[in-house]
């Protein structure tokens, strides 16, 4: 009996490490996916989006070093202070200017860099469709994937956001884990273990609520189309002449309270989970300030030791929060960049492409020609012979699917 436990309990850990592997190869591949568009579209705008996002975090870190420093002065900690207030209120202001600076040409970067992403991407785009077979434009698959891919270019864009602020959630992390392990290890690992279940579930609702809104796409729609044709003038006196005015009204009320009724049933129970989860995080922020604040009374820490390590803590929870965040939108949306790399996987069977220059043309003849749309086996034309001489145009039709 134990050894069938054990193997099961193996088997459930060797599962939960494949999934594990799984997604973190997804994500690895999504970054970077994202940065090769990213790098193609602008390495120069690229280098500056990732400054503009990156430096703020360390030079938050380093303000809250040199607040630390100046409380311990002013609580009379340090001796001779009047020579180091000079240079803590110098480097405050250097900070504040970069991070200013810093985030500007970010803002300046972002808005830039995502005009040439768009542009570059349609470029793209436009290239496959441009050469690729005509076949695979009488292909609902592909004329789909080209149709999503044209539709998720802006969605691709903000992708890139995401990735970019993973990043700087990452460094905030561990630049904050690093600062608070110094006064005590213990400190960053309640709060890492208090903020990543409030983390986790506030994405998976997100999740949620999205998967949500495509389920209800259709109610949408018909709800949109009740309502345009109850004030459309051109369809008035027919309701009138038929009285379905209130049968459309309440038709109307019908959808919308289906559609509110499941939403208001995610909305309420993600209220709820978050609710409790979030108060851990507070909890532990109360338990870590209450440890820091005796540790000052016994002489064990200063004034700008509590100022400091608290504020690192409530920093540390909101880059766990905004990596968490980030991290499962990339995941959930990695559909679009594999969408978009599928583009790249298609060949075409046409060689010559129709640019070959022939000298005369007597007459074209088929003899025996038969055709199947891509992605069925069904043929539409079967064994068809016929000649086209000059200035003579010839339409095939095939009907009800015969070709004849």
């Amino acid at each position: 009996m134990q050894y069938g436990r054990w193997r099961t309990g193996h088997w459930l850990t060797m599962k939960s490490n494949g999934r594990l592997r799984q997604g973190l190869s997804l994500w690895r591949e999504t970054i970077g996916a994202c940065f090769s568009i990213s790098w193609k579209a602008s390495p120069f705008y690229t280098l500056l989006r990732l400054a503009g996002i990156l430096f703020p975090s360390l030079l938050a870190v380093l303000t809250s070093l040199l607040g630390k420093y100046l409380l311990d002065i002013l609580a009379g900690g340090v001796q001779r202070p009047y020579q180091a207030v000079p240079g803590i209120f110098a480097g405050l202001l250097l900070t504040a200017v970069c991070s200013a600076g810093i985030q500007k040409a970010g803002q300046y970067a972002q808005s830039m860099h995502e005009d040439i992403m768009g542009k570059t991407l349609s470029l793209k785009m436009m290239e496959k469709a441009s050469g690729a077979d005509i076949e695979y434009f009488d292909n609902p698959v592909y004329y789909d994937r080209l149709t999503t891919c044209m539709r998720d270019v802006s969605a691709i864009q903000y992708l890139m956001w995401n990735v970019l602020s993973a990043l700087s959630a990452c460094v905030s992390f561990c630049t904050i884990f690093l600062i608070l392990s110094f006064q005590n290890v213990i400190y960053s690992l309640i709060i890492l273990a208090a903020s990543v279940p409030s983390s986790v579930a506030s994405a998976k609702y997100v999740k949620l609520i999205y998967e949500l809104s495509l389920e209800q796409i259709n109610g949408e729609r018909q709800k949109g189309y009740l309502q345009s044709i109850t004030v459309d003038r051109a369809y008035v006196k027919s309701l009138k002449l038929f009285d379905a005015g209130e049968y459309l009204r309440d038709k109307y009320s019908r959808i919308w309270e289906d559609l509110f009724t499941r939403r208001r049933k995610v909305n309420r129970s993600r209220t709820v989970s978050t609710a409790l989860l979030e108060f851990l995080p507070e909890i532990a922020s109360v338990g870590i300030g209450f440890s820091l604040s005796l540790d000052v009374l016994h002489g064990m820490a200063t004034v700008g030791d509590y100022s400091l390590y608290s504020g690192l803590v409530g920093q540390l929870w909101s880059s766990v929060l905004m990596f968490t965040s980030a991290a499962l939108q990339i995941l959930d949306n990695r559909l679009k960049i594999k969408n978009l790399q599928s583009l790249d996987e298609l060949s075409n069977h046409v060689r010559d492409g129709g640019v070959r220059e022939l000298p005369c043309v007597g007459e074209i003849e088929f003899e025996k020609v038969s055709f199947t749309y891509p992605g069925t086996d069904k043929r539409v034309l079967e064994d068809v012979s016929f000649r086209i001489r000059p200035k003579e145009r010839i339409a095939v039709v095939g009907l009800n699917g015969s070709g004849k």
